[in-house]
């Protein structure tokens, strides 16, 4: 006889499933193939307008673009990144409550202005000589397609300048983390400073000659100069005595 039972009970488990929910709000994809943050905000000017004109019937938006109409628009595409990048941020922020210690946002002394958008504390509170915007940047994440359209919009903006002063410029309106550095990499894949920065062709150089290589002997060709003879006396006293003097010079050739 064996020593182990014949039947042995089992234990079916049931997995147990937690119902986890995440509200993402995502960038169209279609406002991210332009090339330049001057297209985008453009389109979405228009956008706005297309649903002005759709809902409201008293006020109709006609002519061009104003420069309000785009600034509102570059709001919503920031407030869209915002949302699509620190989402949890922005509901921590909503509802007042502390940031978890160790975060970026923390150190700023961030918070949420009258559009939603999460903007940089800073220092500058007591300025009076700088705006609003100036004294409280907009906040993006360093890695993202808007981040670098807006710094090549400034790089082109500025003639091409330099990190420095695209970085300078920017700091008007935007902050992001390891500004220098991401500001430096988007400069970097310029391509028009890629060529006008491109170092010229390194030619290769001929044999030196033999004359620049041999050592030749001391003054091998020598050339005189003879000046006409000069009247001189023999001392320096009254004397009726006068002498005829020549002086030469001799120089050697050189060839350098």
């Amino acid at each position: 006889m064996s020593p182990f039972p014949s039947f042995i009970e089992t234990f079916v488990i049931e997995p147990e499933f937690d119902c986890v929910s995440c509200i993402v709000r995502p960038i169209p994809d279609s406002l991210l193939k332009f090339s330049s943050i001057s297209e985008l905000s453009r389109v979405v000017a228009w956008c706005f307008c297309f649903l002005c004109n759709s809902r409201i019937l008293d006020w109709k938006c006609s002519g061009n673009l104003t420069s309000q109409e785009v600034f509102n628009s570059i709001l919503t595409i920031v407030k869209l990144v915002q949302q699509q990048e620190f989402s949890l941020k922005v509901e921590f922020l909503r509802q007042q409550k502390t940031l978890p210690g160790g975060h970026r946002l923390l150190s700023l002394n961030s918070f949420l202005d009258l559009h939603s958008i999460i903007r940089v504390g800073g220092r500058f509170s007591h300025g009076q000589s700088l705006t609003f915007v100036q004294k409280h940047p907009m906040f993006l994440p360093s890695r993202h397609i808007v981040t670098g359209l807006l710094i090549r919009s400034f790089h082109k903006r500025n003639f091409h300048a330099g990190p420095l002063v695209v970085l300078y410029w920017l700091r008007q309106k935007y902050w992001f983390v390891n500004g220098r550095a991401i500001v430096r990499q988007e400069i970097h894949n310029c391509t028009l400073c890629t060529r006008l920065g491109a170092q010229p062709c390194q030619y290769l150089m001929d044999n030196l000659f033999s004359d620049r290589i041999t050592p030749p002997c001391p003054f091998p060709k020598v050339e005189m100069d003879f000046a006409a003879p000069f009247l001189t006396k023999p001392n320096i006293t009254r004397s009726k005595g006068r002498l005829k003097s020549c002086i030469y010079v001799i120089v050697p050739r050189l060839f350098i």
